[in-house]
């Protein structure tokens, strides 16, 4: 059940506070929604690889498991201009972002 379109709710590069996310610097790529659920992308600075995953109402991140969502979500960040290639589950930065 996937009540509805994703819509991308932010697209503003934002640097995160590193006393909040640790591991980092990470930075937010963007924000998108679908139905009650929120799904972030973030870039993980020292390696440069992008993240995309759930967010709950109260900030805690957890990956997607569901293949089918997952895949549809990165899809919709692809055409937005968020991420680039994806290849094993590996995604890049979109063109926009360099």
């Amino acid at each position: 059940m996937n009540f509805g379109e994703f819509t991308l709710a932010s697209k503003t590069r934002i640097n995160l506070p590193t006393d909040l996310f640790k591991g980092g610097p990470w930075i937010h790529l963007a924000t998108a929604t679908r139905g009650f659920k929120e799904y972030v992308c973030l870039l993980h600075e020292p390696t440069q690889e992008v993240y995309v995953e759930e967010i709950s109402a109260t900030g805690h991140f957890s990956k997607i498991e569901d293949e089918v969502l997952w895949q549809e979500l990165v899809m919709f960040l692809t055409s937005k201009g968020v991420v680039g290639f994806v290849k094993d589950r590996e995604v890049v930065q979109g063109v926009w972002n360099k």
